[in-house]
């Protein structure tokens, strides 16, 4: 899977940016809507993508909790739309969120791409009401698409390329933020794609975060995004992934 990486150590530019409250209301009317259906549930489990490390970041000067489930296809073949539950929990062993709310979208409850041999950093930013959040545990299942999909799957991936990435801090949200731009480099459009962003420090997990696209079309000039991280990347090695959601054929 194509990444982006950089280690910044440079002092970061300050900039003055949107609020988060006004980001999320933009992103609600440009996304689609959240589909009437019951909510995720993972029967049999998958037994060629496993769960590596997992890790639950706080912010408390925004009151944001993120959680990371780092996923390696050991198999033959590339993977797509993974179902991923994960449970969080305080330091009692509470449980405080789950992902099997009824109406999320699909990349809050699912993998869009697992590369064969390769490994995905998957990010769920949008976890709420979940005071002492400490440890997640991530269950996998079988991808729908290993056998309707499987000539897809054995086909090549769309590209899709992260350029101008930069790392600041917002003076405003008092937050860092990865900016880029994202590059389509394919024919087929892409719907509602993820940017999914963490940043390494000493091999540890110190921030993460991830940016939605409503829609990237091909062509070079690619789309704006910004990632609002949880926790604090300064210093560590930020490692960017785009998987594509929509594969050959436009399936």
């Amino acid at each position: 899977m194509r990444r982006w990486a950089l280690v910044l150590f440079a002092p970061l530019a300050l900039t003055a940016c949107d609020s988060t409250a006004e980001q999320s209301a933009r992103r609600a009317q440009a996304a689609p809507k959240l589909d009437r259906q019951a909510g995720l549930r993972v029967g049999r489990e998958n037994r060629e993508i496993r769960v590596g490390r997992t890790v639950v970041l706080n912010d408390r000067r925004n009151d944001r909790t993120a959680a990371v489930v780092t996923l390696r296809n050991t198999g033959p073949r590339t993977q797509l739309q993974v179902p991923l539950a994960i449970t969080v929990t305080d330091r009692r062993g509470k449980v405080v969120f789950r992902n099997d709310l009824p109406g999320l979208t699909a990349d809050l409850t699912s993998a869009p791409v697992v590369e064969a041999g390769d490994q995905l950093a998957w990010v769920n930013d949008q976890i709420v009401n979940a005071r002492g959040a400490r440890r997640v545990r991530a269950r996998v299942g079988e991808s729908p698409r290993r056998a309707a999909g499987a000539a897809a799957a054995a086909a090549p991936l769309p590209r899709i390329t992260l350029r101008r990435v930069r790392l600041r801090r917002d003076a405003i949200e008092q937050a860092y933020t990865a900016t880029g731009r994202v590059v389509n480099r394919s024919r087929i459009v892409q719907r509602r794609l993820v940017v999914f962003g963490v940043a390494r420090r000493r091999g540890r997990i110190v921030a993460a975060g991830r940016a939605v696209i409503p829609t990237l079309n091909p062509g070079a000039k690619g789309v704006a995004f910004t990632i609002f991280f949880v926790g604090n990347p300064k210093g560590a090695e930020l490692d960017l992934t785009a998987p594509p959601v929509v594969v050959q054929g436009g399936r």
